[in-house]
């Protein structure tokens, strides 16, 4: 309803995150799954790791609303981070295999522009 979008549109990034947990928000395995996640994220562009943190709904959300308040790099990487962890759980911790997937994927969405359908 219109009233809800509007109440939505007042609920923080953080807020709504703390209302809607995903298998993607899950905590890391270890503190090895943790170091493994960050590699992969840090050797994405600013771009890719825009387009990783996109995957995620409420980055997505947050990003095109009409407040037009972006959402802070942090923000951004946490939700890039998400998206490789699930990754790298997918290939059983296999970084370089789970790395290639996820630009694969990032690539894909971007063909296909998923972002344009949503």
């Amino acid at each position: 309803t219109i009233m809800q979008d509007q109440k939505d549109d007042n609920i923080s990034m953080n807020e709504k995150a703390d209302q809607s947990k995903s298998i993607s928000d899950v905590e890391p395995k270890s503190d090895d799954e943790s170091k493994m996640c960050l590699s992969m994220i840090s050797s994405l562009s600013d771009d890719e790791k825009e387009k990783a943190a996109r995957t995620s709904y409420r980055y997505f959300v947050a990003t095109t609303s009409k407040e037009n308040k972006k959402p802070s790099k942090e923000e951004r990487d946490t939700c890039a981070m998400a998206m490789a962890r699930r990754h790298l759980r997918a290939e059983s911790g296999n970084e370089e295999k789970a790395l290639k997937k996820m630009r694969n994927t990032i690539q894909y969405r971007e063909e296909k522009k998923v972002d344009v359908i949503r």
